[in-house]
């Protein structure tokens, strides 16, 4: 193997390492972020459950506050990555910088990953006893 290619394969593991590094992370500030939501208005969402809301819509209330954040998040990423296309164009052998392929396949693999890990959340939320709740409050 050449050193030219050695470089290229340590700069490719490099890059990986740090993609997967940057998912766990974005997906671990997902779940912390909506478990402490969760919890701030653990009151609010006792009040919703004790007036009969359903469980569905306790669920979908938390799930559109995480879609909040994963789009504001999705679409200030896609934003740094395209300021940055001349330098991924200097790193990519083959591929345009501006490949939708990737670009897509980024974005949907982020957004179902950090969808799923507001799950957990968004069913402590909808699981909570209205009653002790309200005595919190």
């Amino acid at each position: 193997m050449t050193a030219s290619a050695a470089e290229r394969r340590f700069q490719a593991t490099l890059f990986l390492t740090f993609a997967v590094v940057a998912l766990c992370l974005a997906v671990i500030g997902v779940f912390v972020v909506l478990s402490y939501s969760v919890s701030q208005r653990a009151g609010e969402l006792g009040i919703r459950l004790a007036l009969g809301a359903r469980l569905r819509a306790i669920v979908g209330l938390v799930l559109k506050q995480a879609g909040a954040l994963v789009g504001a998040g999705l679409a200030l990423g896609l934003a740094t990555a395209f300021a940055l296309t001349r330098y991924l164009q200097s790193l990519l052998f083959g591929v345009q910088s501006t490949d939708w392929t990737a670009y897509g396949v980024a974005v949907a693999l982020l957004a179902a990953i950090s969808m799923l890990a507001a799950l957990p959340p968004a069913r402590r939320g909808s699981q909570l006893d209205p009653m002790a709740a309200l005595r919190e409050e």
